[in-house]
């Protein structure tokens, strides 16, 4: 009769065991369950960061086409603008050496002036000549005046433009690396914690169903 009773009450315990790995295998359900809706969720949220990289790519692609662009009307500006730059330059140094050449003369009549008396006609001779290298000078400068309008607007617009583009194409280009390279490390640190979760999950289960053998055996 004792024995009787004491292997009631190892069956009685062997059914509450039963019952308790019962709910612990029921609560590792429910976790797998919530563990397959968070992998769901980042799979979804992985096809999103997907769209948000194809949407960068494109913005690159527009920047590029910007940038080719810009790159056209700067070679474009360039070649109208050689010819005139470079009458531009003609006239500055012709400018330069009809000033130097004046003031050459200027000093070295005014001292031979000084050495030695001048007539009346070598005086108006000098002041004819003097009149025609004002003249010659005067149309030199002007010619450069009306040369620098064409050019100088233009050239730092463009110039302007064409940074502006190449900021842009590098901006972009920076900012989707980096945006492309924290999306991959953040969600190859959710892969990893969550397949860390799984394995200690799947060792409890494993733990539980070893317990439950080992009741039935009993």
């Amino acid at each position: 009769k004792q024995q009787l009773d004491f292997v009631f009450e190892e069956k009685e315990e062997a059914v509450l065991m039963v019952r308790q790995l019962s709910l612990e295998v029921e609560k590792l359900h429910m976790d797998a369950e919530q563990k397959d809706k968070i992998l769901s969720a980042m799979m979804r949220k992985s096809k999103l960061d997907s769209t948000e990289n194809r949407m960068l790519l494109k913005e690159v692609k527009l920047s590029k086409t910007k940038r080719k662009k810009a790159e056209t009307e700067t070679e474009k500006w360039r070649t109208s603008s050689g010819p005139r730059n470079g009458r531009h330059t003609l006239r500055n140094i012709l400018a330069r050496q009809v000033s130097s050449r004046f003031d050459f003369y200027r000093a070295e009549r005014e001292d031979k002036s000084s050495d030695i008396g001048l007539s009346d006609v070598d005086k108006t001779r000098d002041e004819d000549n003097d009149n025609g290298f004002d003249d010659l000078l005067g149309e030199v400068l002007k010619e450069r005046q009306e040369c620098s309008p064409h050019l100088g607007p233009n050239m730092p617009q463009e110039s302007m433009e064409f940074d502006k583009a190449m900021r842009l194409d590098e901006w972009v280009h920076s900012e989707a690396e980096k945006y492309h390279h924290a999306i991959e490390q953040r969600h190859q640190l959710e892969l990893d914690a969550f397949a860390e979760q799984m394995q200690l999950k799947e060792d409890k289960l494993g733990a539980y169903r070893w317990k439950l053998r080992s009741a039935e055996l009993e």
